[in-house]
């Protein structure tokens, strides 16, 4: 020890004995420090290494960091009194899932503790979002789903999300709505694809739960479910969005499955307009089902059209029975329908007041009604879900609870990047799709042509779209991309792609460098040689979307800068870049890819004695910016696989007044409402990126979710979910409850917890 640690060593052992150089030891710098500017602090940290092997591996591994901000805080006692109380069972738990510790150290849920020892961090990682101090019998719930579904609800979490695997949770009633978990389970089963089974029910969940409220039988639900398992594709893709589908195909007349014909020959906006303009009265709503499953797109383009118009409502009462007579083909209604909308609003008048309705509607009939119109509603219904109509606020569909589902994501870049990719990608399969059922159809040569015309329109308007939502991207980072005239869109759109998907680039393959390294067993050449990845792409990056260096030496290692600023118009640009999944670093309390960090880099590089004058004559060009509300700074990162370079993305953008986000909160949700496919889309993006999401995300994310099912979450801001302040080594710093925790330890948050808990 004293080889290692000079007088440092002498003293420890010279107050506190062998006890001292253990402490020495264990937490190296930092007990350093407190050995000479906080003794208080050293002496507390001496009991650490006073406690039997198990404690003190907790404390000193994955406890490590809060140990040593709570010495110096005056909380350790606490800390190693509860860990003291552990019983010997919940104390072995505690060692195979450390961040459990702030559950073990309650009796709040003796089913949690059970499922934890059996699931391990899943488990936990599950359980962390509920407030167990003040709802305890929530968490039990939670639990006893686990305990019940096992493995399914864990792997939901992991996969998708917190909502995701809530939905298997029993609602806290008495109600119907109890079996909603077996709709969830029946609907994984049946259907091929989980991503949109897990759709369906999301989408559909408020329909669901007042289904079973009002009596209707789990089976009928279930016998919906099969019917949407049965459905085309391309129509299943486009019912997803629509939070009535699983309501319409529940619905039937004298043995005759309505609801599915419907859904084929009028598509699902028609669940939309059947629910919230004709459901109240069953007097409204069977002639609404009847007409358009055996005339299809005529009959819901005249119920669209007389939504509103009294008299409209009031010839449809009188419907039944004359023209509702099951034992006619097709029904008089459809003939009645028919008739109004090949010759308009004089026809209806005439209906509601003539005496003999049926003999009026019979009279006129002019052969059979058509019912050759299944699938021309694609190529309208596309075009208009994918024109620039998506932000005029016009039928705007889905469930709620959905929407709060993408609350946590309209703090995040992949909100705008799920928009982008289903209007680019989805709209244009589902035109396709569209157009290829039109062919096979054999419509005559007028009508193909009129479908091609509309499709075509359709996907010129899915590119116009995905144009302005880059540009308008652009400009909500406070991008002027007008200098760069035609190129504009262009760029802007490579821009958006980075923030989404990612860009891939031409970069050197070091893929044989990186494997020579491994063989040697050289760890720092080869974070050397990922650094060296991530620079060069985030290099490449700033040249594609048209960024302009303020010089053009390189950066010199340790001199401040990843790479030179950049000028973008006005704005300056300071890139952070990093290759794999390298860690974000600190400085003098602020973290990389925060404007204070580059701050307090461009004043070193701007005082430093070791830096020339043009990396001087930079940095107080970027001070200058940071003073002027000029500077952002972007966090680039670039995938790599055993050296081979893979897409570089920029996963962080922070501007003068803190982060920034593609698109405010509400557009995102407009363009999710108009967007052909969102709804399975938005779920993919969830499963790919869900890793990335941190404690406020998730928990923000399941907010509508716990609303519906009664179950608290830890709230936003205050609690453990609030910037905690530490004192280490005689600074004060703020550290938030997402911050990543260091290699080998607990979270923040899970510290931040133990914390409320002592």
């Amino acid at each position: 020890m004293a080889q290692n640690w000079g007088f440092t060593a002498l003293s420890a052992a010279e107050r506190h004995g062998e006890d001292g150089l253990h402490v020495l030891e264990a937490f190296e710098d930092e007990a350093a420090y407190c050995l000479e500017c906080k003794p208080d602090a050293f002496a507390a940290l001496v009991r650490v290494v006073r406690l039997d092997p198990v404690r003190f591996r907790l404390a000193t591994g994955p406890w490590n960091r809060a140990v040593l901000d709570w010495a110096q805080t005056g909380k350790l006692g606490r800390f190693l009194a509860r860990l003291a109380a552990l019983a010997p069972d919940r104390l072995a738990i505690a060692e195979s899932c450390p961040a459990s510790m702030p559950l073990l150290c309650t009796d709040k849920s003796q089913t949690a503790v059970a499922m934890i020892e059996k699931y391990g961090d899943r488990a936990w990682r599950l359980f962390m979002a509920i407030n167990f101090a003040d709802h305890p019998q929530d968490l039990n719930r939670v639990a006893a789903t686990v305990a019940r579904e096992g493995d399914l609800i864990l792997r939901l979490h992991e996969d998708y999300g917190l909502p995701y695997a809530l939905l298997l949770v029993e609602p806290s009633t008495e109600t119907g709505s109890r079996q909603f978990p077996e709709i969830t389970k029946h609907a994984l089963r049946t259907l091929d694809d989980e991503l949109t089974a897990l759709a369906l029910i999301i989408v559909n969940y408020d329909a669901i739960q007042e289904m079973l409220d009002s009596g209707k039988p789990l089976q009928e639900i279930e016998e919906a479910i099969d019917t949407f398992a049965a459905l085309p594709p391309v129509l299943k893709d486009l019912a997803l969005d629509h939070a009535n589908t699983l309501r319409l195909l529940t619905e039937s007349w004298h043995g005759e499955k309505l609801g599915a014909e419907v859904l084929r020959r009028c598509g699902p906006a028609a669940a939309d307009l059947i629910y919230s303009r004709y459901a109240s009265d069953n007097s409204l709503k069977r002639p609404a089902l009847v007409a358009m499953a055996r005339l299809g797109e005529p009959a819901y383009q005249v119920f669209y059209r007389y939504r509103d118009y009294g008299k409209f409502h009031a010839f449809l009462r009188r419907c039944e029975p004359d023209l509702m007579n099951p034992r006619d083909n097709p029904p008089a209604v459809v003939h009645a329908i028919h008739n109004i909308y090949r010759e308009g609003q004089d026809k209806l008048d005439i209906y509601v007041n003539v005496a003999n309705l049926k003999g009026q509607v019979l009279a006129e009939v002019r052969g059979p009604a058509p019912e050759d119109t299944i699938w021309e509603w694609i190529p309208g219904y596309i075009a208009y879900r994918t024109a620039a109509k998506w932000a005029d606020g016009q039928h705007v569909t889905g469930g709620d609870l959905f929407w709060a589902t993408v609350d946590a994501a309209s703090t995040a870049t992949m909100v705008h990047g799920a928009v982008a990719t289903s209007i680019q990608r989805t709209g244009h399969r589902l035109s396709q799709e569209g157009a290829k059922l039109a062919v096979k159809r054999g419509l005559s040569q007028a009508r193909k042509e009129i479908v091609e015309k509309a499709l075509e329109s359709a996907q010129k308007q899915i590119a116009e779209s995905a144009q302005k939502l880059a540009l308008e991207s652009a400009k909500r980072e406070g991008a002027d991309l007008t200098r760069f005239g035609t190129k504009a869109t262009e760029i802007a759109t490579r821009r958006l792609e980075a923030r989404t998907g990612g860009l891939m680039m031409k970069l050197a393959d070091r893929r044989q460098e990186y494997l020579e390294l491994v063989r040697k067993g050289d760890v720092n050449g080869k974070a050397q040689l990922v650094e060296e990845i991530g620079i060069e792409g985030a290099r490449e990056y700033a040249s594609t979307v048209g960024y302009e260096p303020l010089n053009r030496w390189p950066p010199r290692q340790s001199m401040g800068f990843d790479l030179p600023p950049y000028r973008d118009g006005e704005r300056i640009i300071v890139i952070e870049a990093k290759g794999g999944s390298g860690p974000m670093k600190t400085y003098r309390g602020h973290e990389q890819g925060t404007v204070e960090y580059i701050e307090k880099v461009a004043e070193w590089v701007s005082r430093s004695p070791v830096t020339s004058p043009e990396e001087k004559k930079v940095a107080d060009e970027v001070l200058k910016a940071a003073r002027d509300g000029r500077l952002y700074v972007e966090v680039v990162r670039t995938e790599h696989v055993r050296g081979t370079p893979g897409l570089t993305r920029v996963e962080r953008v922070t501007g003068p007044r803190g982060r920034i986000f593609p698109m405010p909160v509400d557009d995102p949700r407009t363009g999710l409402l108009r967007t052909p496919g969102m709804s399975r889309t938005w779920i993919e993006f969830a499963r790919k990126i869900g890793g990335e999401f941190d404690i406020s995300t998730r928990i923000k994310q399941a907010v509508g979710m716990a609303q519906r099912l009664g179950i608290g979450l830890w709230r936003m801001n205050t609690g453990p979910l609030a910037p905690r302040e530490v004192v280490r080594k005689g600074q004060r710093t703020l550290v938030q409850p997402s911050a990543a925790p260091s290699s080998g330890q607990v979270d923040n948050f899970a510290i931040a917890l133990m914390e409320r808990e002592m």
